[in-house]
């Protein structure tokens, strides 16, 4: 016998049987991940996690820092850090506008006196974040050195266009001998 209820439960059980599991999601896992590269790849350079003020671009909004990361040398803040694995050519030109219109930061810590530090964009591949958590040895993800070192120096090199500030030019250099593998003294 025809029973439009039992057909309507049949039809939202099909439906929720159709569709694809959704991908357990890996943004706080490529954050960790690009902690632990830049803090065992790079002695001189510790990492921290942004604090929930700088990072108000968690829930997608377009006011804020959005910061993940915040990177130091000699103490000071360096260069803060947006790190993504999003798949989405959307979401990812988002991110991209957001570096070009804000591709300079000033933390809450810093100085009156302080120039402001550059902000850089990096994206890692969701399928490298997933390998990378089943083992954590570097050694054995090259791609994951090359995503996070192309978004370095591809983000410094623009923010080193955008600035006309001598002292904030000086850090963008020094940053860029670091993450090309210079060293600085040799200028």
């Amino acid at each position: 016998m025809y029973n439009p209820e039992n057909r309507y439960i049949s039809s939202i059980d099909n439906i929720n049987n159709s569709v694809p599991e959704i991908p357990k999601p890996l943004g706080f896992d490529a954050e960790d991940l690009v902690i632990d590269f830049l803090s065992s790849q790079f002695p001189n350079i510790e990492v921290r996690h942004s604090t929930q003020e700088e990072d108000s671009g968690v829930k997608q909004i377009t006011k804020g820092k959005q910061i993940d990361a915040v990177a130091y040398m000699s103490g000071l803040p360096a260069m803060v850090m947006q790190i993504t694995t999003a798949r989405d050519p959307k979401v990812r030109s988002e991110k991209m506008s957001q570096l070009r219109d804000n591709p300079f930061v000033r933390l809450d810590e810093m100085k009156p006196q302080d120039p402001s530090v550059p902000k850089v964009l990096i994206s890692v591949d969701a399928n490298s974040t997933e390998a990378y958590l089943k083992d954590k040895d570097f050694s054995k993800h090259p791609e994951i050195f090359d995503q996070i070192l192309r978004g370095i120096v591809n983000s410094l090199n623009f923010d080193l266009i955008m600035t006309k500030n001598p002292k904030e030019k000086q850090r963008v250099s020094d940053l860029l001998d670091v993450f090309k593998g210079k060293n600085a003294s040799s200028n």
